[in-house]
């Protein structure tokens, strides 16, 4: 941390009334204790009845032997006479653990995605055939440019060719021109 001054403006972010010489002080603080009533003014709790004072609270079960939970076979069927019909067998169904209704929940996801991905197949396949049909037809425009390009680069070569020769023939009367005017002298 820096020991410079506020003066040089280093270290003091804001000013306020709490830094340098100022004659701030704080708020009072409220007095409180007029709101809480005198202790003669508070009435005393009623006397309790004889059953409160006779109460007895119930004793707490014993925690239960852990060899023993490990030794039941979960839940059994309640003995019934042949007279009482209202449960059948296989009528409890144990809940199902978190694992399996994930399982069958991923399971209808899957199911559900292939349906889609089957539902789905001809509209893709019609998607594919527009974008091969795409392709052939730029295909076919970049061939056929290639071919006016090559055209263009063979007229483009046979008239540097003609230019060529034209000027070698054009030198060559110049040159024929010059040597009879000279000798004719």
């Amino acid at each position: 941390m820096s020991d410079e001054s506020d003066d040089t403006g280093g270290g003091t972010l804001v000013h306020g009334p709490w830094s340098g010489g100022s004659t701030y002080s704080l708020p009072p603080i409220p007095d409180f204790i007029d709101t809480i009533p005198p202790p003669e003014d508070i009435p005393e709790a009623p006397p309790e009845s004889p059953e409160e004072t006779t109460m007895e609270l119930p004793t707490i079960p014993a925690a239960p032997d852990p060899a023993a939970a490990l030794r039941s076979e979960g839940i059994t069927a309640p003995e019934a006479g042949e007279d009482e019909g209202e449960y059948e067998e296989g009528e409890y169904e144990q809940p199902r653990s978190l694992a399996d209704r994930l399982g069958d929940w991923l399971e209808f996801r899957l199911e559900m995605a292939r349906a889609n991905h089957e539902s789905e197949a001809p509209f893709r396949e019609a998607e594919i055939a527009r974008k091969a049909a795409l392709l052939e037809g730029r295909t076919a425009q970049e061939v056929a440019m290639m071919e006016q390009n090559g055209k263009l680069q063979a007229a483009m070569m046979k008239a540097k060719g003609d230019k060529a020769a034209a000027r070698g023939k054009a030198d060559a009367d110049r040159t024929k021109a010059s040597t009879s005017g000279l000798g004719a002298d």
